[in-house]
């Protein structure tokens, strides 16, 4: 499918951004009836990305070339955008409510982003 060129620190800091973009967006869709805790657990998941990347021992390692991916890292990938593509499908079919899609989202780009894991039956 498609190599991710960026370190995984640079990812790590991408996904916190993220989640503080994806807070603001469901602070602003339920304004006046925002639930707090939703977007509290929205930073405090920013935050553990954020500090995670600074973390040697989480940070180690290559990321997986295009050429060296496996049959179920492929299929990986391509679940994970059809999945990415059933919540903006749905986002498109009930556009007066789609704050209950941000989480399904959220997390499609969160595995886009951290896809292909190492396919255990490759890894040392």
């Amino acid at each position: 499918m498609f190599e991710n060129k960026l370190t995984k620190k640079q990812i790590m800091r991408l996904i916190a951004i993220l989640q503080v973009i994806i807070a603001g967006i469901y602070y602003y869709i339920n304004r006046p009836n925002a639930d707090s805790i939703s977007i509290i657990i929205y930073l405090a998941i920013s935050f553990l990305f954020f500090g995670m990347s600074f973390s040697k021992r989480l940070t180690a390692g290559k990321t997986i070339k295009k050429a060296d991916m496996t049959k179920n890292q492929k299929f990986e990938q391509k679940l994970e955008l059809f999945g990415l593509g059933i919540a903006l499908f749905s986002i498109v079919i009930n556009f007066s409510d789609w704050s209950s899609e941000l989480l399904f989202m959220d997390c499609c780009l969160i595995d886009l982003l951290m896809s292909p894991m190492p396919d255990r039956t490759t890894a040392k």
